[in-house]
């Protein structure tokens, strides 16, 4: 800057001297136009001096965070309340609106209503778990049961087998003694038969009383002869209708037991194991140790009472809203789309200001920056560069099926340009509201030319009292 200065200095002076003071050589048409060219040149050297070393933009505004209130309801909502006044401070936790609660208290208590049935049903789930484990160990007792009866049942057709063959043997010896029983009366018959012919061919060959003993003995033989009969039909009797009727019955109780005790237990365990297995899914179907079905009730019951919660809207942060458009007998939620309101937040705000990116050449972090805000005419507030923001959307492409086409930008088109946020050193943030625009001054370190640009961003802010005119 000082070298600038002394140069344009010394050049002036030459000019004096040759043509005006010492008239060394006439100021012509030509050394006018060459002398001001020249010149021109030698102003070359402040305006990138001041360019560079204090860039300049009249593209600087507030830049404040905002919220969008938007209801999270369920359901369409009635506003019953506007509990704020628009651009009037509010603090973190103020209530902002108020929603009709009715349907969403009755949502809650039908959760609490269903989370109490479902605690209830586990306890019912435990019951069945142990019924089902008694039904199990009744089958498989019963199992035994039959088994041991199967047993007994095999040992009495065995025992009814062997009465069998006693009785057998019985009707046998019976049916054995009948025919020698029919061969002595035959052998008597015989012999009553010889005496009666020898009696009828001489009476007396043969005596009375030997003919009455041989009568006798036939009758004593018919006697003998039914008895053994009667024997035989009463052994044939035990033999058919208690030996066999016997068997007939041990053999069937026999089969019964043992379909009893053999595929029908089994299966009538299978289904009780079954049963109880499906008892044991449901009563041990847990998530993170709970069971299911009461975490799901547990779920349902958290989200019927964050809705619950959220028919108090509540100020996310330090803020204000400004347009405020709500009022109550508006109806939210689903029906309505989007935000109700702008939260505008207090905290964080800054200045973005754009400039050309080789403005940009020598600025870093942390330093200093004057802004000349429109809404204040004839000041300057002090601040510092924050952060530059290195990029823009002009070098942004969207996924597409389409091949891009580049063509030449218009050059009395703006460049592209980049942001960088200023932050304010004053601590009073509140007098720079949202969207307020002016223009920024950034002091990479150059003195002199800084210098320039103090006095021209202190010219931008007193001209603010007269631009825009009114008329």
């Amino acid at each position: 800057m000082l070298l600038g200065l002394l140069i344009s200095f010394v050049y002036i002076a030459v000019v004096w001297l040759v043509f005006f003071k010492f008239k060394l050589l006439k100021f012509t048409m030509g050394w006018g136009v060459v002398s001001v060219l020249f010149g021109l040149h030698l102003l070359l050297i402040f305006l990138i001096g001041i360019r560079f070393t204090a860039p300049y933009s009249k593209d600087a505004k507030v830049v404040q965070h905002t919220v969008q209130l938007t209801p999270r309801l369920s359901e369409p909502t009635l506003v019953t309340a506007v509990l704020v006044e628009p651009n009037v401070p509010v603090k973190k936790g103020q209530p902002l609106f108020q929603f009709d609660r009715q349907l969403y208290e009755s949502k809650v208590n039908a959760a609490k209503a269903k989370l109490a049935a479902a605690e209830q049903s586990v306890l019912q789930l435990k019951a069945s778990l142990d019924a089902a484990t008694a039904t199990v160990d009744e089958s498989r007792a019963k199992k035994v049961t039959l088994q041991a009866a199967l047993v007994a049942s095999t040992k009495a057709v065995a025992e009814a087998k062997a009465k069998q063959v006693t009785l057998k043997s019985a009707l046998d010896s019976v049916i054995a003694t009948l025919a020698e029983a029919k061969a002595e009366r035959l052998y008597s018959q015989e012999t009553l038969q010889i005496a009666e012919s020898i009696k009828v061919s001489n009476s007396n060959a043969i005596s009375q009383m030997k003919y009455d003993q041989a009568a006798t003995e036939l009758k004593r033989y018919d006697a003998k002869v039914d008895a053994a009969q009667a024997n035989v039909e009463r052994a044939r009797s035990a033999y058919e209708q208690e030996a066999l009727a016997a068997i007939d019955v041990a053999v069937a109780n026999e089969a019964r037991l043992r379909s009893e005790a053999g595929a029908e237990a089994d299966a009538a365990i299978a289904v009780t194991i079954a049963n109880q297995n499906a008892a044991r899914l449901a009563f041990e179907s847990q998530i993170d140790g709970e069971n299911t079905l009461v975490a799901q009730c547990k779920a349902e019951l958290a989200e019927a009472t964050y809705y619950l919660d959220n028919t108090t809207m509540v100020a996310p942060a330090d803020g204000y809203i400004i347009n405020l458009q709500v009022q109550p007998g508006m109806v939210a939620g689903i029906v309505r789309f989007g935000a109700i309101a702008t939260f505008i937040v207090d905290a964080e705000r800054y200045v973005l200001a754009t400039y050309t990116q080789e403005q940009l050449k020598y600025v870093k972090e942390s330093q200093s920056v004057e802004v000349a805000f429109d809404l204040y005419p004839g000041e300057i507030f002090k601040g510092k560069v924050e952060n530059i923001w290195q990029g823009s959307g002009g070098g942004q492409m969207t996924p597409s099926g389409q091949l891009p086409t580049f063509v030449p930008q218009d050059p009395d088109q703006p460049q592209g340009l980049f942001a960088v946020q200023i932050v304010m050193d004053d601590e009073n943030e509140s007098q720079f509201p949202i969207g307020a625009q002016g223009a920024a001054a950034i002091y990479t370190g150059n003195e002199g030319f800084g210098a320039l640009r103090k006095i021209g961003i202190r010219g931008y802010s007193w001209s603010n009292w007269l631009y825009p005119m009114d008329f």
